[in-house]
């Protein structure tokens, strides 16, 4: 304005103007953020780990029964997250509402490396983002319980799949997730159902991703019981598959646990000690 109305003179004006935008872009790079973000991506999963020197997505949503491309959500939140390029891509398992969006955030993106559980020859969306990583020279890592990466004080382990056995039901090869930073623990269980969930030896947790977007099969009281978690977040959207099921937001109500959707809060942003 000062520039239109002739108090300054252009050159001033371009120097001011960058000097705002370095001024907005440098607290992110010299402070990075740490933290886990939820994205709201409707009825599926995306979640970010946000750490200095470690930016990992977790799945990136998709329309089972639709022809979006939740890539076209994901990616420009990622880029006002400040995120243009990630460390690692879990892929945690093959269904749609999980992995389809991943095959543009590849396409658009650098990203280090591509993980997955389960290699499935027969699954077509799979194959798709299998060929995409390929195509963008992105390493694909097969990961087991005990694998992990960790930087900027934060750790994520592979809790399952173990790799000695695979399911013909995609849930059961769910990639799960510990995430610890300091003295803080929380856990991303993808679509795991409460057999597999019990199994992992979780312990206690300060927060727990909901499997499975709040169904009836997973979150169960034991679990609840065996990880005490004072939060957890379950991310949904509109469905015709009952999620969350008023069972498990029973189970939550009766063990303390306060509860976060993401089609009531859109994304939740969880800030790391």
């Amino acid at each position: 304005m000062a520039w239109l109305r002739g108090w300054i003179r252009p050159p001033v004006a371009l120097g001011t103007w960058l000097l705002c935008a370095l001024l907005t872009a440098l607290p992110s790079r010299l402070d990075p953020p740490r933290q886990l973000v939820f994205l709201d991506v409707g009825q599926g999963d995306s979640t970010l780990i946000q750490a200095p020197g470690l930016r990992v997505l977790v799945d990136g949503g998709g329309t089972p029964h639709g022809d979006y491309d939740l890539s076209r959500t994901v990616i420009p939140a990622l880029r006002s997250l400040g995120v243009s390029a990630l460390d690692v891509v879990v892929a945690t398992h093959s269904d749609t509402d999980h992995i389809e969006g991943l095959v543009g955030v590849l396409r658009e993106l650098p990203v280090g490396e591509l993980w997955i559980g389960q290699r499935d020859p027969d699954n077509e969306l799979l194959a798709e983002l299998l060929a995409m990583a390929e195509e963008r020279g992105i390493p694909v890592r097969e990961v087991r319980r005990g694998d992990y990466v960790q930087a900027g004080g934060v750790r994520l382990d592979i809790l399952w799949p173990e790799g000695h056995f695979w399911s013909t039901e995609p849930n059961e090869n769910s990639v799960a997730l510990g995430i610890t930073a300091g003295e803080f623990r929380a856990a991303l269980l993808g679509d795991l159902p409460a057999p597999l969930e019990h199994s992992l030896g979780l312990g206690r947790l300060d927060l727990l991703k909901a499997a499975h977007h709040g169904s009836r099969h997973s979150t169960s009281a034991t679990l609840l019981t065996q990880t005490a978690p004072a939060d957890a977040v379950i991310s949904v959207g509109y469905n015709t598959f009952r999620h969350p099921s008023d069972e498990v937001l029973t189970r939550l109500d009766a063990a303390g646990v306060r509860v976060w959707r993401t089609d009531q809060q859109g994304s939740v942003i969880w800030p790391l000690p």
